[in-house]
């Protein structure tokens, strides 16, 4: 079967843009090359890797899944090397060497009452693995009669021929595995072939820290940047904030993709449950919030609330506090671009896909939401209703305002005047939409227009969402 796990084979090339600037404080308009837009699905040179290792891992399970005899070509390749070795032999010490490899390779993957099914689980896995935890990263090579990488499996040719592993198969390799394999049969292949018992780093090794070594090895392999190890093993134990730092100390200003370099080295400074360096968390946002890359700016203040879910609450107020400004810059800027975008290029006209639109604002929202108990969150929250109101106001599309009114509704929950601003959504007839939409019992309510009486049945209605609110919390 032809299927190659690299990119370029599908047809995917990923094309990484790259700032013509050697330093931060001068790209504000050249970095818009990279992030041309705030509202595109998968805008980012960051997002769009990421959507294409997605896709590709899927299309390989798949394949892998439904595909007839796939590893036939195993035992095809066996005993072509049985009859090469043994052509000067005797016909009995042919047959005996043949039965006794047969019966080495069933005792390998034989169980207690294993069916075909579970055969091909495990052969899946250890084909998987095999690329994943390759010997070296940027000069490994694997014969493609042995393997899905090869341009065409053929056993005919007297001579193997072999594909270069790169970390970006690895890391493919690994989410397809992920997807296809059950964590018991990863378990017993790890352990039997020993991928993880020859580590000489002090910490020990886990799947779930070679998940995030592939993925830093691919971001970094992919962006022309040096890697310390070729080895998976070693890549996945290393202390990941110390080599944050020391990328960010010599190519934060080189001809990496800004957006791109700052999340991987914000990623990995927050990689351990405490940070260690601070003042380089700050360096970077402070670096991402004054470059145009709205989109690189939300995925890093989503590593921020990440990070919060995950540490000790006193912990994460005191480095919170170091770097409250610079992330209020950044989701500040973020949601400027986003808001901008919405009224400049966003048609009035139908069939206008506003789903995108509707996201990028919902992502903003979430961040403002978790973030108002610190400082500076509740005008932060106000600000960001305000916009959302004024944006239902003057936009013409229909489908997005009925969009942005949901957004509108659970951002307004969180704040404290949400009676007012309850009646003031009401008074669109997408917030109308989105209340009875939230709050069903409301249906056999008549709300009319803000005119006149109805503000005080209007009052009564939004009180009585605040209530339900409260009695939900």
């Amino acid at each position: 079967m032809d299927f190659v796990m690299d990119l370029n084979g599908l047809g995917e090339v990923l094309q990484d843009d790259v700032g013509s600037s050697s330093h931060f404080n001068t790209v504000n308009q050249i970095i818009a090359d990279e992030e041309s837009s705030s509202l595109k699905v998968n805008g980012s040179s960051r997002e769009a890797s990421e959507y294409a290792c997605r896709r590709v891992a899927l299309r390989i399970a798949f394949a892998m899944s439904f595909a007839e005899e796939f590893h036939s070509h195993e035992q095809s390749d066996m005993n072509k090397e049985n009859t090469k070795s043994c052509s000067n032999t005797s016909v009995h010490q042919r047959n005996s060497r043949s039965a006794s490899t047969k019966s080495s390779l069933l005792s390998r993957i034989a169980t207690n009452g294993q069916t075909g099914q579970n055969k091909n689980v495990l052969d899946h896995t250890k084909e998987l693995l095999r690329v994943v935890f390759a010997q070296s990263g940027g000069s490994s090579r694997i014969s493609s009669t042995k393997s899905f990488l090869g341009s065409e499996i053929s056993f005919s040719q007297e001579e193997e021929t072999t594909k270069t592993i790169t970390f970006a198969m690895r890391y493919r390799a690994l989410r397809t595995v992920s997807i296809l394999c059950p964590q018991e049969a990863l378990d017993r292949v790890i352990r039997e072939e020993g991928y993880l018992s020859n580590a000489s780093s002090r910490v020990d090794c886990t799947l779930k820290k070679c998940a995030f070594g592939s993925f830093v090895a691919k971001e970094i392999e992919e962006m022309g940047l040096p890697l310390p190890h070729s080895d998976l093993s070693q890549l996945s134990t290393m202390h990941f904030p110390s080599y944050a730092r020391a990328l960010w100390r010599h190519h934060s200003s080189g001809d990496a993709p800004k957006g791109r370099l700052l999340l991987l080295l914000l990623e990995m400074a927050l990689k351990e449950d405490t940070v260690s360096d601070i003042a380089l968390v700050v360096s970077i946002m402070e670096a991402m919030s004054n470059l145009d890359l709205p989109r690189s700016q939300i995925i890093g203040c989503e590593q921020i609330d990440e990070f919060r879910k995950r540490s000790i609450t006193t912990e994460f107020k005191a480095i919170f506090h170091d770097i409250n400004g610079v992330f209020s810059k950044a989701i500040t800027n973020a949601a400027r671009s986003v808001f901008a975008e919405i009224h400049e290029d966003v048609p009035s006209g139908p069939c206008v896909d506003v789903l995108p639109s509707v996201l990028a604002v919902r992502r903003v929202g979430i961040l403002v939401e978790h973030f108002v108990d610190v400082e500076g969150g509740e005008e932060r929250l106000r600000q960001f209703i305000k916009v959302l109101m004024n944006t239902l106001t003057v936009h013409k599309n229909k489908e997005l305002c009925d969009g942005l009114a949901i957004v509108a509704l659970s951002t307004m929950s969180r704040h404290q005047d949400r009676n007012k601003l309850f009646s003031q959504l009401s008074c669109f007839d997408c917030g109308r939409k989105a209340l009875k939409v939230r709050f069903p019992q409301l249906s056999c309510l008549r709300v009319g227009d803000c005119e006149g009486s109805n503000k005080k049945s209007l009052l009564g209605i939004a009180k009585h969402l605040d209530s339900s609110f409260v009695y939900e919390a």
